[in-house]
């Protein structure tokens, strides 16, 4: 059986009464080709007619060559945490083969933009929806158009993280937008922070003596002993921040870890010089006492998901726990 592509039998059939009129090539290009009255061409590039020599007939379009404008849209950074202050830029940039002259964005829902016009605008920043109780992706659709006419559309994604849900509700509060923090450390002191399953990613969050991070001071902050719903391997997350409960924006650079709860580990820094001493890139200024650090931790994957499950199934009312403890190294 002859495979036919596009054409229908009854215009094979008139092709081949026509070859005795005229010696059809194997290959031909055309910018239009008309099929049974209906034009298919190629915006650009070339619309080539093929027939084999068993009588198949196939029409494609190859575009060589030919330069398309495009940009990429993104949200810096790319995560934030509801209930924070916390805010993400998104932009549409790093436009190529075109100037971009306009854009048109459509925001999502539950998203508060702080820029006037920001449908129209290049870039803008969005603050967290409130209250959320478990991760929620936001698309921000945008076409740009370009001067000589051109258009590209794409989206920029925004992951907005559950609100903190950590244990108690009072402790050391952080600076504003922040959560409230669980407990303060002591030298060697520990803590056992205890989760429950669920989709909702739960924060705890303990406050840093600024006397223990001095100029040139080292702090070791380590998980031991998980129990619970998974007994080997519970997967969590630990962020240094002066926000309690943050995971985002205001940790310092090289001081969030994915780790194992039983041998996780985050070492914090004064200087470069105590960083390079004890091999941590997780380099800070000396608090004050007013602006103190926290070491925030949670159940969490590096996808963005909560760890604390039971062979990926939410069992009502297992737990996951563990210790984190908190070593001083003066130097």
């Amino acid at each position: 059986m002859k495979r036919i592509e596009f054409l229908g039998r009854g215009a094979l059939a008139a092709i081949v009464a026509l070859g005795s009129l005229l010696a059809l090539p194997a290959s031909t290009s055309a910018q239009t080709v008309s099929v049974n009255g209906t034009n298919t061409s190629c915006t650009a590039g070339t619309t080539q007619l093929t027939v084999s020599t068993t009588g198949d007939i196939t029409i494609s379009c190859t575009v060589s060559g030919v330069a398309v404008f495009s940009c990429s849209a993104t949200a810096t950074p790319s995560s934030i945490q509801s209930g924070t202050t916390q805010t993400s830029t998104i932009q549409a940039a790093n436009c190529t083969n075109g100037t971009a002259a306009t854009y048109s964005w459509t925001i999502p829902g539950g998203i508060t933009s702080s820029t006037t016009g920001a449908t129209t605008a290049q870039n803008f920043v969005v603050t967290a929806p409130a209250g959320l109780t478990s991760n929620s992706n936001y698309g921000f659709p945008v076409t740009v158009t370009a001067s000589g006419g051109a258009t590209w559309s794409g989206s920029a994604s925004l992951l907005v993280t559950a609100a903190s849900t950590g244990g108690s509700s009072g402790g050391s509060g952080g600076s504003s937008g922040c959560a409230s923090s669980d407990g303060t450390f002591v030298k060697n002191g520990q803590f056992n922070p205890v989760f429950t399953t669920g989709q909702v990613k739960q924060t705890y969050s303990y406050l840093i003596p600024s006397t223990f991070m001095a100029a040139n001071n080292v702090v070791q902050l380590i998980s031991v002993q998980n129990t619970g719903v998974q007994n080997a391997g519970l997967p969590i997350e630990l962020a240094i921040s002066p926000c309690p409960g943050d995971f985002t924006s205001q940790v310092p650079p090289n001081c969030l870890n994915f780790a194992n709860a039983e041998a996780g580990q985050l070492w914090v820094a004064t200087s470069s010089a105590t960083g390079a001493k004890y091999g941590t890139s997780c380099v800070v200024s000396p608090p004050s006492s007013t602006a103190p650090y926290y070491l925030n931790v949670r159940t969490a994957k590096p996808d963005g998901t909560n760890s604390c499950m039971l062979n990926g199934q939410v069992i009502s009312g297992l737990q996951c726990s563990f210790i984190v403890q908190l070593h001083w190294a003066p130097s």
